[in-house]
């Protein structure tokens, strides 16, 4: 279903974002930068590289799995998911723009900043990058992430569902391109102030983004 995959990759790219303000997507911010490499005596550029490249892969492996599920359950079924997605759009508003969010932020897991001391880069990169991309091994920051499964599990095509999850996996990827200018530490203190400043408008669009998602849904339900 053509919505539900354009539904799929815009809530993807919002709600990968929204990441950015997740404990996770703070301390990589935080800790893979210019001069955060420079000390461990690698060059920043080529660590994004692989963490984006895995952050990708990541995602469009656990988008091809809930693809095969939807195909196996939701096919064929476009009432069904058409009414699953605008139930649980409506859900997803509510908890994102109230204080309910603060009960989905499970699990509770966050990326071992140890990794950084204790493994060489293409380890903690490529694992790092890959535990973002999955999205669910660590804090899901917000009720959208669960509606973008159920909109790649929608369609009920694997590749589909797959594009949706890289696309959701690269967006986290790219967000360690906020901290490109942080050459030294005091640039960076100022880049992740500005970060933690703009964390209500990013739940304002987590909030938004469902709302938008519940709207195109109620269309196709009663089309």
């Amino acid at each position: 279903m053509t919505w539900l995959f354009v539904a799929g990759l815009v809530s993807a790219v919002i709600g990968a974002a929204r990441g950015t303000w997740s404990p996770c997507g703070e301390s990589m911010l935080s800790s893979i930068t210019p001069v955060g490499e420079r000390t461990r005596g690698y060059r920043w550029g080529v660590t994004v590289a692989m963490f984006l490249t895995a952050a990708t892969l990541g995602g469009a492996f656990t988008g091809w799995v809930i693809g095969h599920l939807g195909a196996f359950v939701l096919d064929g079924r476009a009432g069904l998911v058409a009414g699953a997605v605008l139930v649980a759009a409506l859900i997803a508003a509510v908890v994102d723009g109230t204080s309910l969010r603060r009960y989905v932020n499970w699990p509770h897991r966050q990326v071992d900043e140890r990794w950084f001391s204790t493994h060489r880069r293409w380890v903690y990169a490529t694992l790092f990058g890959a535990q973002l991309g999955l999205g669910f091994l660590t804090v899901i920051p917000a009720a959208l992430i669960l509606l973008i499964a159920l909109l790649a599990a929608g369609t009920g095509d694997p590749v589909a569902a797959a594009i949706i999850g890289a696309t959701f996996g690269a967006t986290r990827g790219l967000s360690l391109f906020a901290v490109v200018r942080a050459n030294d530490p005091v640039v960076l203190r100022r880049i992740m102030a500005k970060v933690s400043a703009t964390a209500r408008p990013a739940q304002v669009a987590t909030t938004v983004t469902s709302i938008g998602v519940a709207g195109v849904a109620l269309a196709a339900l009663v089309a």
